[in-house]
């Protein structure tokens, strides 16, 4: 079972671009999940991963990538069957879970 945390961070260069909402009902549909949004309390740990470790750039591109896709799909009312959204959100939350992981472990 995933660990669905909620987390805030920040750093330019590893955020993605928010994306608002223009659903009447208020749905949080577009809603921001970068790590710079999600961990501003591990900003020092984001910086740090940054500057040193190219591994943890690529998995944060490759996150922020897939959040984008999850944003875009959610704003164009979900032009997937529900279980392929269920499984890309799924996939989110375990890459945040271990780009969490990995900032704490450098605090």
């Amino acid at each position: 079972m995933l660990n669905h945390r909620a987390y805030r961070n920040g750093r330019q260069d590893v955020m993605a671009v928010p994306v608002q909402s223009n659903d009447p009902g208020g749905a949080m549909l577009g809603e921001e999940h970068s790590l710079t949004h999600d961990f501003p309390e591990h900003i020092d740990a984001i910086n740090k991963l940054t500057e040193s470790d190219p591994d943890f750039v690529a998995q944060v591109k490759t996150y922020n990538a897939l959040d984008k896709e999850i944003r875009t799909l959610e704003l164009n009312g979900n032009p997937i069957d529900d279980d392929e959204m269920h499984k890309l959100k799924n996939r989110r939350a375990a890459m945040k879970d271990d780009l969490y992981d990995r900032l704490v472990a450098v605090t």
